[in-house]
């Protein structure tokens, strides 16, 4: 219980923190900054940059070589 009051503390402290970077840029730069035209983007759904992200299949191969881990064991 205690694990997740704290969770729940850091995602607020997150959340407040984040809102104080956005409201301090916009008080410095106002409406003509660039903050009213960006575009976020997820790292779990990747979708454009999925080809720029990640691991090549011989980077793996050589990952599993390096941890003793077998290739297509995991398949």
């Amino acid at each position: 219980m205690q694990q997740f009051l704290i969770e729940a503390e850091n995602q607020e402290l997150t959340k407040y923190l984040e809102q104080e970077v956005i409201d301090e840029l916009w008080e410095e730069y106002g409406e003509h900054s660039a903050l009213n035209m960006f575009t976020e983007y997820s790292m779990t759904d990747q979708g454009v940059f999925e080809e720029y992200t990640g691991f090549t299949e011989n980077e793996v191969k050589e990952l599993c070589e390096q941890f003793d881990m077998d290739f297509y064991g995991s398949l």
